[in-house]
């Protein structure tokens, strides 16, 4: 499990920050999870847990590289 826990399945390192990463694969998402029409990203909660977020792998990975490649200051 990469040195992390058994539910790890990968580990990456993104602008200075660990990921671990546990990847899951259906044959069928439930839709209301899925992004519609007009939206890129969906917000998912349960009762008294966190927020998830639910969006396409290629804009996770570009908003990433926008992010670490900004010239802006860091507003935190």
């Amino acid at each position: 499990a990469l040195g992390e826990a058994d539910t790890v399945d990968n580990v990456v390192h993104i602008n200075g920050m660990k990921l671990t990463i546990q990847a899951k694969s259906r044959k069928r998402i439930a839709e209301f999870m899925k992004p519609p029409e007009g939206a890129d990203v969906t917000i998912i909660k349960e009762d008294r847990g966190p927020m998830l977020m639910v969006l396409p792998v290629a804009l996770f990975l570009a908003v990433l590289t926008k992010t670490g490649n900004s010239q802006e200051p860091d507003p935190t």
